[in-house]
């Protein structure tokens, strides 16, 4: 059985950036239903023991062709939101280490990789879906994907920080001001757990 992560914060934790009602919605209502759906379908599923959620999405065409959309979605959705709330945090911080370094090196610093993937999120993709900061051939790269999809899914890359940009994400505090949200988003990013990732990684 698939589990949620537990919020490592209280769900005012994140204030003023994000709001307490939007942390508590999009946790126990969108990430537990994703997660309740996703767990029912895979009962469905069959050579699956084991496997974790990462690993069942990237071998999507192994499963009954009627639950996979529906694991597509619901089983990303799962995974994307243990890894989005996984990146969130009320103290912030810094890129140090090995992180800081490829920052600079790939982008020039934190802030320019920020404004590549906040400029993702607000312009290049359309609809709901995710932007991504993501080791790809040996470097920092920024990708961008539909609905519950991973960039991982159609190419050779390991995610390392997502933005959700479902309007459940940010609706509820900051309307359509989806710039506003990415700018709050950038203050509470839990860069300590980005770069545990990278060296994951690497």
């Amino acid at each position: 059985m698939f589990e949620r992560i537990k919020l490592p914060y209280s769900y005012d934790a994140l204030e003023p950036h994000i709001d307490k009602l939007t942390v508590e919605t999009h946790y126990e209502k969108h990430h537990k239903t994703y997660t309740e759906k996703f767990n029912d379908l895979m009962k469905k599923a069959s050579g699956m023991d084991g496997k974790s959620a990462y690993e069942v999405l990237h071998s999507l065409d192994k499963l009954p062709e009627e639950i996979r959309t529906g694991v597509r979605n619901n089983g990303g959705g799962f995974y994307n939101h243990n890894l989005y709330f996984e990146s969130l945090s009320p103290d912030g911080g810094k890129p140090s280490g090995k992180l800081a370094e490829m920052l600079d090196n790939d982008f020039g610093g934190a802030e320019k990789m920020l404004e590549k993937l906040n400029d993702a999120a607000t312009t290049k993709l359309f609809g709901s879906g995710w932007s991504w900061l993501v080791l790809k051939d040996g470097k920092l790269d920024i990708a961008i994907s539909p609905n519950q999809d991973l960039p991982s899914q159609k190419e050779k890359c390991v995610e390392l920080l997502p933005l959700d940009m479902w309007e459940h994400a940010y609706y509820l505090k900051y309307k359509n001001g989806k710039k506003s949200y990415v700018e709050a988003f950038n203050k509470i990013i839990n860069w300590k757990v980005v770069g545990e990732r990278l060296e994951k990684a690497k």
